[in-house]
């Protein structure tokens, strides 16, 4: 049986995305760590990893274009 998370996970995979981001709680996750909350919220929203200048990494809707981002 395949589950919603690995539809979604699989979804974000074809299509080229890292994780996702939810604005709304300030919480992002990449495939590699995917929803370490426990679940997909429904504002949860497809997004790209962009460097941090903390040296750590935060997700954000645009590709990274290779600034680094605050």
């Amino acid at each position: 049986m395949i589950t919603v998370r690995e539809i979604v996970k699989q979804w974000l995979k074809d299509n080229k995305y890292d994780g996702l981001v939810d604005y709304e709680i300030e919480c992002g996750c990449t495939l590699e760590d995917f929803e370490p909350c426990g679940e997909i919220g429904s504002e949860c929203t497809a997004a790209y990893k962009h460097p941090h200048v903390d040296g750590g990494y935060i997700m954000k809707l645009e590709k990274y274009k290779g600034k680094t981002n605050e």
